[in-house]
This record gives structure tokens, sequence and C-alpha cells, in this order.
């Protein structure tokens, strides 16, 4: 069908002039060329072709050009088909949030995406047991190509120490070029969730220990209450026998009520509906309030060693902004804590400050805090000595809760101490900015 037609029906009538003149100067210069045309077949279906055209001379003497022309449609949409592939994995590679590279044979990286150079550096050409998990020796996954199953994924653990981190590493063998094996590596990083699990375990089995412990410290008081008060029954008990133990009911329903106030503070923390109601408060008052109410818990002449102080520092008629419910509770707390672990010396209040901060120190000679409980005594459920065996009881909430008190009111509360020789708790109230006009009002100094 062609024979004696022109060879620019082949093609799409914008290319046609151009193919002429083409080939017009390749017989004119007797050269021969070679090139991929885009055509159109008879059945209007669009081709990829590979035009060989060289010059013969013909039998009469003249000068011809011959073409070979081979379809080669499939191949080229083959090959575009994997650079659009290749481009759109080599996207995806880039735009992943975790670290990916690529290494030869002998463990030296050839390509890393921006997640893993945002870690690491840009590493290409370094070995990557060096470089990412700081090592001398290959790891496991640097055995040869060939010892790995093409398709199949490696995973395994490790601790690089470059980033102190843990990773969760997933190797697999591609192909990487045409021919050439290479190892992809993604890492994922799993050291939060690691602390996460952690943190989470710990919580459960502080929880567990919690409830033992609360178990204990709700049956005693229970069983006081319960015990003494079938006791009162008896008609042969006198005047002041009943009165004894009607104080013991009363001590133990206390000890049961605080108990309880501290569960529902622990559950208003957690909910975030723990408030705290700011108003002016003068400080002799409520230390007076405070003291009056350590005082009985030395009444029963069980410690008759212990002696305790009160040290104000401020002029009389100091005034203060806060919470003077919520700051005798935690003075109280504190104080109760310095009786409840000293069994001889002194547990003291000192109280002092000046136009920007308000401090209380609240010091024992007791049996003092290991330096790492200095810290994790202010958790919830935790305490210092958190075996079966203790001899001081507790729930581990007073703490736990006395910081988050002393945080709402704007303040900050720390310990110090020393083993076998006391301890030293701080709080720190600021005095000065939102404040600052009851201080000018109110205040003596």
């Amino acid at each position: 069908e062609l024979v004696g037609g022109s060879i620019a029906i082949l093609l799409e009538e914008e290319k046609q002039q151009n193919a002429l003149e083409l080939h017009s100067k390749l017989f004119e210069n007797n050269e021969k060329g070679k090139g991929i045309w885009d055509v159109v077949d008879k059945f209007k279906n669009r081709k990829k072709v590979m035009v060989d055209t060289l010059p013969i001379t013909w039998f009469n003497g003249e000068t011809r050009l011959v073409t070979f022309v081979d379809d080669v449609t499939l191949e080229i949409n083959a090959e575009e088909d994997l650079k659009r592939s290749e481009k759109k994995y080599r996207t995806m590679m880039e735009t992943l949030d975790i670290p990916l590279f690529i290494v030869d044979k002998a463990g030296r990286i050839e390509y890393a995406n921006e997640a893993f150079k945002d870690q690491f550096g840009n590493g290409k050409g370094e070995l990557c047991y060096q470089k990412i998990f700081g090592r001398n020796d290959p790891c496991d996954l640097c055995k040869g190509i060939e010892e790995f199953l093409p398709g199949e994924k490696y995973e395994q653990e490790y601790y690089s120490e470059v980033t102190n981190r843990i990773y969760h590493v997933i190797m697999a063998v591609i192909e990487y070029e045409k021919g050439e094996m290479r190892k992809m590596v993604v890492m994922r990083d799993l050291t939060d969730i690691i602390k996460a699990r952690q943190r989470a375990e710990e919580s459960d089995r502080l929880k567990t220990t919690f409830l033992a412990n609360m178990s204990h410290e709700v049956r005693t008081p229970l069983n006081a209450i319960l015990g003494f008060s079938s006791i009162l029954n008896d008609e042969l008990l006198s005047a002041k026998e009943k009165n004894r133990f009607i104080d013991l009911i009363h001590q133990s329903g206390i000890q049961l009520l605080n108990i309880i106030d501290d569960i529902v503070d622990v559950a208003r923390i957690e909910q975030g509906n723990l408030r705290v109601s700011m108003m002016s408060v003068e400080i002799q008052p409520l230390l007076n309030e405070v003291i009056d109410v350590m005082k009985l818990e030395l009444s029963s002449g069980s410690k008759p060693g212990l002696e305790l102080i009160i040290q104000n520092h401020l002029p009389p008629g100091y005034h203060f902004y806060s919470d003077p419910l919520r700051l005798k509770q935690v003075l109280m707390n504190l104080l109760g804590n310095g009786i409840k672990f000293t069994k001889k010396g002194k547990v003291e209040l000192e109280v002092f400050g000046d136009q920007d901060e308000l401090i209380f120190n609240v010091l024992d000679t007791g049996m003092g805090i290991a330096a790492d409980k200095l810290e994790v005594i202010f958790e919830r459920f935790r305490q210092v000595d958190e075996t079966s065996t203790r001899v001081v009881g507790g729930n581990g909430l007073g703490l736990f809760i006395s910081k988050r008190l002393v945080e709402q009111m704007g303040g900050e509360i720390s310990v110090s101490s020393v083993p076998n020789e006391g301890s030293t708790f701080r709080i720190v109230l600021k005095t000065k900015g939102a404040t600052e006009r009851e201080w000018r009002l109110n205040s003596r100094f």
C-alpha cells in the first residue's frame, strides 16, 4: 500500500514536513540515520518505530535509501511505565516519614530518604552499621545478599548508640537496577512506644500495690471502728474506758475520711477537675490551725522524744493570696509525714518570704529519703518504701496530691534529703503578678 507513495503518510500532519526534510538531507549527503519515529498505522493506531536508514547503490547505479523499520511500541511503553513507576516509588520513599535506605553488598549506603538524612545525615557511601548504630562490626542483617531470599522480609530490633534510640528494622532484598540486587532497609523508632509500654506496666504494678495497700489502710480504721463500737456495749466498762474507746473510734473515723478524701482528690486530678479558691489569707491564724491539728498527732505520747516547732519569720498581720484550705492540707500532709517518719528529734515548720516569694520549709530529723526516690515520691501510688514489709503505713497519694495542689496555686514544691539525717520539703508561692494589689493592700512589709 505504501509503494509509490510518500513516507509522510506514516506520520501525523504536523510532523510530515520535518520528516521529509530529514529524509532529503540524508539522501543528498549520502548519510545514514537512526531514530525513533511516532507513526500511525493503517488502522490509525499510534506506534513507535525504530527507523534505521542507510544509503545503497541501486542496480541502475542510482543512490537509494533503504530503511529498516522495527515496531518498538511495547518496549518503549514498558520503559516509560518503568520510569513512571520508579519515579512514583522514589517519591513515596522520599515522603515516607520514617528512615529508609538502600545498601550494596558491602553494606555501603547508596540511597537514603529525607527522614534518614534528618536523623543521621547524608550517609551516602558510608557503612550502614557504623553510620546508624555506631558499631564497628556488621550486624545480623549485613550478611551477603545471596544469603537472603528475594521477596522475604527480615525484622529485628536494634539499639543505636548514635541517637540513643531503639529501632524496629525491616530489611528486604530488591532489584535496585536491572540485574543488580540491593538491600532496602526501613527503620521504625520504637523508643517512645517501649517507654510508654514500660510506664503502663509500671502503672499497673503500682496500681496493684496501691490496691493491696489501700485494702490494709481502709481495713485498719474500719476494724477499729467496728471493734471498739462493739466493746462499748459492755456494761462493765468504766466511764474512763468508754471515753477512751470513743476517742479511738473518732480518730479512726478521721483516718478513714482522710483516705477517702485522698482518693477523691486523685480522681479530680486525673479528670482535670481539681480546683483551688484563691483569696487573701493572714499567715499567723493559718499556721496556728495547722500546728494545733498536728499537736494532736503527738498527744498520745507515743513519741516523747519528738518536738514540733514553728518558726514564723514574717511580720504580724502578714497577708498573701492563696487557697487557705488547700494550703493547710498540704502543710499538714508534709508535717504528718515528718512525724510519721521521725522517731526522735524535731519536725519544724519554717516560714519566711519577701515581696516576690513566700517560702514554707518543713524539716525533720527522720529516716531521710534515698537519692533515687526524691523524684518518684511525688508520683501517685509511690512511696519511699514500696516493699510489703514496710514499717510505716500510707497510701502513696499524699505527696502526689500536695504537688498538684501547690502547682494549682501557682507555686512549686521540692525536696532535699540525707538518708538517716532527715528531709526538707520546700514550698515556694509567688506573691507578685496577679496578686500584687492584694500584697500592697494587706501586707505590712
